[in-house]
């Protein structure tokens, strides 16, 4: 590894030129000799040689191939190659591996109380992203991005923890991972590397198999779209199995109910004698052009199976749709 911050450190006035010339003209200075560098930095070739020492190398030959190395590793792989990884984690995502590991995550869910996402930096946007994913669909969630963030006190096996981590080995997640584990917390965890550290801590994995793109500053820019199909996959699963629903939310396609007639609560019980109550539950209304969210009871009489929609205020509304 070359240009470390101990490596930059060590070098003098004049090396620092030397350096600047280099980083700013990498694939030209690929293609120099030693004294063709030496001649555009306006030094000796013995200057040079003791700036690629500097650079942990034993001579300029040895300096160029690391500089070589450090050169592709910041170019980006072709959008060709990309795709390539994409697809074979697609078909991954068809194995019946991959289904028996979302189908444990959804019965972990399933049985929690309280469910927390837990990453730092993309993790932690792709955490804030699942939270929001879950609380759509009823599962209450919310996203620690702050590794010294305060963890649970109480003991309670109730709580889930899906921790985010493209390479499984973040010391500030495994720390906050051994908390909450001491509080009998279960620990689910969407992983680039099996075998990980935060993969052996977790009750349950998901694994992506993406290749790594890590520039030289240590920055991982390899795709996430695989966590952002896992979380939704997630989604679609938890949804698919019914456990918990949510009521309806104003949109167009409330738009087809109607008021068909109001009668007054006593009204309706002279009409239909005694009127039995099998269902309370919340819905939207579409009253002259406009949706009201009201709570419901929904109910038929004795004497027929007229079903009816009626306020608690003791006003009855029938809805055109469920009127027979």
């Amino acid at each position: 590894m070359i240009f470390t911050y101990k490596q930059i450190a060590k070098l003098n006035n004049t090396e620092i030129n030397i350096y600047q010339y280099i980083i700013k003209n990498l694939e030209k200075v690929l293609k120099m000799s030693i004294r063709e560098l030496a001649k555009k930095t306006f030094v000796s070739t013995a200057t040079i040689v003791r700036f690629c020492q500097k650079m942990d190398c034993n001579g300029f030959v040895e300096f160029k191939m690391k500089l070589k190395e450090f050169y592709e590793g910041q170019m980006l792989p072709g959008i060709d190659d990309e795709v390539d990884v994409l697809m074979e984690f697609f078909n991954y995502a068809r194995s019946d591996d991959f289904k028996e590991r979302i189908d444990q995550f959804v019965e972990y869910i399933q049985q929690a109380k309280t469910i927390c996402f837990v990453g730092i930096g993309t993790s932690g946007s792709l955490g804030e992203f699942g939270a929001r994913y879950f609380s759509n669909i009823g599962y209450y969630s919310h996203c620690i991005s702050d590794p010294y963030f305060p963890p649970l006190i109480d003991n309670n096996d109730t709580h889930l923890l899906i921790v985010l981590s493209e390479s499984g080995e973040t010391r500030e997640i495994i720390d906050q991972i051994r908390i909450y584990q001491s509080k009998n917390t279960k620990i689910l965890t969407i992983t680039n590397k099996p075998g990980s550290t935060i993969d052996k801590l977790a009750d349950a994995s998901i694994y992506y198999y993406i290749k790594d793109i890590v520039l030289p500053q240590t920055y991982n820019i390899s795709t996430q779209v695989p966590v952002v199909y896992i979380i939704e996959r997630l989604t679609r699963e938890l949804q698919n199995s019914k456990k918990k629903s949510l009521p309806l939310r104003p949109s167009s396609r409330n738009e087809g109910w109607y008021l068909k007639s109001v009668f007054c609560y006593k009204q309706c019980n002279r009409l239909h004698n005694e009127l039995i109550i099998f269902k309370i539950c919340w819905n939207y209304v579409n009253l002259w052009g406009r949706n009201y969210y009201i709570l419901m009871k929904y109910g038929c009489s004795k004497s027929g199976n007229e079903k009816m929609y009626f306020y608690m205020s003791n006003y009855v509304i029938k809805i055109g749709r469920f009127y027979t």
